[in-house]
């Protein structure tokens, strides 16, 4: 695992804790439980979202890709019922949760990962 796909890893985690602070209704028991939710979800969206894209690309298509948020909230979902220790009440909220934490984690990715676009350049007079 490189260090760029590591320092991901916990951008997601992060991303998760402060999309948590952000939603009184949605709650971790533990910082361990954060840590399996991330992993949980990010195996799921390297291996079941795909298929979930390809199977539901006519609707998308038609929705402009809005649809691809629904698909979010029900890999997140799917992610809360396979780990014991969080607690979210429903459909809308895990919506709303997902959009937030994507956009959380988008921001971060931006601010830490990317490398500035900087060109040097020399002319000669």
């Amino acid at each position: 695992m490189s260090f760029k796909s590591l320092l991901k890893f916990f951008i997601s985690v992060l991303a998760l804790i402060l999309s948590d602070r952000l939603f009184g209704s949605v709650s971790f028991d533990s910082y361990t439980v954060v840590l399996v939710f991330a992993l949980v979800l990010y195996l799921l969206n390297l291996f079941v979202r795909p298929v979930l894209i390809l199977l539901t690309l006519p609707i998308t298509v038609l929705t402009l890709g809005i649809f691809l948020l629904i698909i979010n909230a029900f890999i997140m979902m799917m992610a809360a019922r396979l780990v014991d220790g969080i607690h979210i009440p429903g459909f809308w909220t895990v919506f709303w949760f997902a959009s937030v934490y994507s956009l959380i984690k988008l921001v971060l990715e931006k601010i830490l990962l990317d490398e500035p676009d900087i060109e040097i350049k020399i002319e000669r007079y």
